[in-house]
């Protein structure tokens, strides 16, 4: 039987954990809503968190009076080892089917760097992983190839700011997440500080810049009509690149594409104008590539598809002389180029035209405005000069001078 001073400091509170669009949010004590609901255990000095795995507050309550006589009767079982392979395993599937393909592609991602990591420093159990080694290994996140001292960094560290803070967020996530389900007694990514994004890195072409690359394009010898075609769909119509060599010939339907987005899994027909058309109509099947597609061959893996085309895209930047723009912190150094900048100039293109901010959003497949806010509204200085301009017209017709 525990010591009853000790008892006297145990207790198991339900709470709820609420999503980001329950009105009640703001009420973590709340039975009223279908969010999940979460014990909270606070016993021998330490706290930890465990997911109910339920949105009913009675069954919640029905495990917490479990909890509470288990910890009565003294049994305080210490957490089982289970491996960091075999937690990072529970994580994906506690969320199977809850998020997109992409998204769950992401998390595999970064669930492989933690299982890699934990590897190469010979840490087997989950429990031994300590505040002190992911405070060391954060520190070794960077985009040279090499570490301040001197010594080499593994590949899985050579990351930019802004993907750092990205990882930064997943890892809290699933420590947050063991220790809320049981395997860990303490959390010990919860006081690793943030990291500062770069900022969106949106670079958009201009006119001179976009008929560079395409001259360039032009005086390939191999895939020169491939990547021409890919460009134009991208220039004029905001697609990823990815979702360009996904297309399927019969997605070309009059002057419109019909498809699926990979990322957000939503239909998209954008419209296209005639030379765009033509450049993907000259694309001629090939050996490597179904008749049924432009540019894949469903049998071959998606992400070497990427890579390849990505690396082709690369080796275009020995012909090409482009530099930053005045808008960005490297303004007129030298600037290789990505085929998402095609995306950007769609984006930056559309605003100038004085297509509205929340119709390019939608045209670009964001979940919100804001997105598209954050992205893009840093490159419309010419936009709102062209809005004072309106007004200045507009007070005229009012016969202000």
């Amino acid at each position: 039987m525990p010591d009853p001073l000790t008892f006297s400091a145990i207790t198991v509170t339900v709470y709820t954990r609420h999503k980001r669009t329950c009105p009640l949010k703001n009420e973590p004590l709340t039975k009223k809503c279908e969010c999940p609901k979460w014990l909270y255990t606070y016993a021998n000095g330490k706290g930890h968190r465990k997911s109910s795995k339920s949105a009913s507050w009675k069954k919640a309550e029905e495990m917490a009076v479990a909890e509470r006589e288990r910890l009565r009767t003294g049994d305080l079982a210490p957490v089982k080892g289970v491996t960091v392979v075999s937690a990072l395993e529970q994580w994906l599937a506690s969320f199977k089917g809850e998020r997109s393909l992409s998204t769950t592609e992401t998390y595999k991602l970064y669930t492989d760097k933690i299982a890699r990591w934990a590897t190469d420093n010979g840490i087997e159990l989950l429990k031994d992983v300590t505040r002190t080694q992911l405070s060391q290994w954060r520190g070794a996140w960077g985009k040279a190839p090499f570490l301040p001292d001197g010594s080499p960094r593994r590949l899985d560290d050579r990351i930019g700011a802004t993907t750092q803070s990205q990882f930064l967020g997943y890892l809290k996530r699933f420590f947050f997440w063991a220790e809320g389900d049981g395997l860990l007694p303490e959390d010990p990514a919860r006081h690793l500080s943030g990291i500062k994004s770069e900022g969106a890195k949106t670079v958009p072409l201009d006119q001179e810049q976009f008929k560079q690359v395409m001259s360039a394009v032009e005086r390939l010898r191999n895939w020169g009509t491939e990547l021409k075609a890919i460009f134009l769909v991208q220039r004029w119509t905001g697609l990823r690149i990815i979702d360009v060599l996904m297309l399927r010939r019969d997605a070309l339907i009059a002057n419109r594409l019909s498809l699926t987005v990979k990322k957000t899994k939503k239909q998209a027909s954008p419209i296209l104008p005639p030379h765009v058309i033509e450049a993907l109509e000259a694309v001629r099947p090939q050996a490597a590539v179904h008749p049924d597609f432009f540019f894949w061959d469903p049998a071959r893996d998606l992400e070497n598809l990427e890579t390849q085309w990505l690396a082709r895209i690369g080796r275009l930047n020995k012909d090409l002389n482009l530099v930053y723009p005045r808008q960005h912190a490297k303004a007129g150094q030298p600037m290789r180029l990505k085929s998402h900048m095609l995306r950007d100039t769609f984006a930056v293109e559309m605003l100038l035209a004085r297509v509205p901010l929340e119709k390019v959003s939608r045209l670009l497949g964001h979940k919100s405005i804001r997105v598209t806010e954050i992205y893009y509204a840093h490159w419309t200085e010419d936009r709102l000069k062209q809005l004072d301009e309106d007004v200045h017209a507009a007070f005229r017709k009012m016969g202000v001078a």
